[in-house]
């Protein structure tokens, strides 16, 4: 009884594993993007008190059941004492052409040294809201610009620019 059960599991897990493996980098007439996005983001002015807003390196998925939904994870450093990890869930409209509107709402987590070797614990906390207006082609580049407002310890908002390629 033991080795159904496990035959089933392994048979239902193998089906679940090759349905998310599909290929669905379709084109335009489809409504659908390409399937990752790696970007880096520059913020123009950082009002922060707590390290939020250095130049970050951002990995994105879209999701494959709702077009358009996205989960966006980064890292973000000035190379000295500090160090943070910004995440969101983003939504583009207009799936159908190259000009879209990104709206969104993340975390950052933020790290500060508290020696040479280790990181203190969270520091610093927050939420934001980018609102960005974002040119993306099938595959290829792409370019963001636009606001995040922050929420956390202090409330700011600043704009961003971003250049990266989409696959």
């Amino acid at each position: 009884m033991n080795i159904r059960i496990i035959i089933l599991a392994v048979y239902c897990l193998s089906e679940l594993i090759s349905y998310s493996q599909t290929d669905d980098n379709m084109d335009l007439k489809t409504g659908e993007t390409n399937r990752y996005s790696l970007y880096t983001e520059v913020y123009i002015i950082n009002p922060s008190k707590h390290d939020f807003g250095y130049p970050s390196i951002n990995y994105e998925r879209y999701f494959c059941c709702v077009p358009g939904l996205s989960i966006k994870i980064g890292a973000s450093s000035d190379f000295n004492t500090h160090f943070a990890l910004p995440f969101s869930l983003n939504y583009l409209t207009h799936q159908i052409s190259v000009h879209h509107l990104e709206i969104g709402m993340g975390a950052v987590l933020s790290l500060n040294e508290l020696n040479d070797k280790y990181y203190n614990t969270v520091n610093a906390f927050a939420i934001f809201l980018p609102i960005m207006y974002r040119y993306q082609k099938q595959n290829g580049i792409l370019f963001r610009a636009g606001f995040n407002t922050y929420f956390g310890q202090s409330s700011f908002i600043t704009p961003s620019l971003s250049v990266g390629y989409n696959f």
